[in-house]
């Protein structure tokens, strides 16, 4: 089964966090990590968001991700 994932951030300068939707109803919220600038942490945070859905039985080939 293919899976979107829609991320949102909220929060405030202090305490961000990475919300993902899946379109089957599930959501995970993960709290950003700002360390070593915006085009490390983009990466970082987007891997840990993959190896999160794999963890919970998502198949890696069929995840895509959407941001808002």
């Amino acid at each position: 089964m293919k899976v979107k994932v829609q991320s949102t951030w909220s929060g405030s300068a202090d305490s961000m966090f990475w919300t993902l939707a899946t379109n089957d109803g599930h959501r995970f919220r993960l709290p950003a990590e700002p360390a070593g600038g915006w085009a490390v942490w983009r990466r970082s945070e987007a891997r840990r968001a993959l190896d999160l859905l794999v963890a919970e039985g998502y198949e890696r080939r069929n995840i895509r991700f959407r941001e808002v």
